[in-house]
């Protein structure tokens, strides 16, 4: 269901809301940032089962989905610095 109120505009303004409550979170109110980042999770979740119709099931598996995608650069670079720090610190060791 891409536009459950039948009206775009409205839809999309439901499907910003966890965008828009990060930033209120994070700008306005000074929250910590992973408090902000579950409560957002958690609406986008409730959103998109209770207002568009996803399944529980999928709506859970992409939260797990986008976390790893999101997870992996960061790891991607952790892993490329130390193995960068590692050559560094051999060559010194010469």
């Amino acid at each position: 269901m891409i536009d459950p109120f039948d009206n775009i505009a409205l839809s999309a303004l439901v499907a910003v809301l966890p965008v828009i409550f990060i930033f209120w979170a994070l700008i306005i109110k000074k929250m910590k940032d992973y408090h902000a980042s579950l409560i957002a999770v958690f609406s986008a979740i409730l959103i998109a089962v209770f207002v568009y119709g996803m399944p529980v099931k999928f709506a859970l598996l992409s939260t797990l989905h986008g976390g790893l995608y999101g997870l992996f650069p960061i790891c991607w670079i952790i892993i490329n610095a130390i193995f960068l720090f590692n050559i560094h610190g051999q060559k010194r060791a010469v």
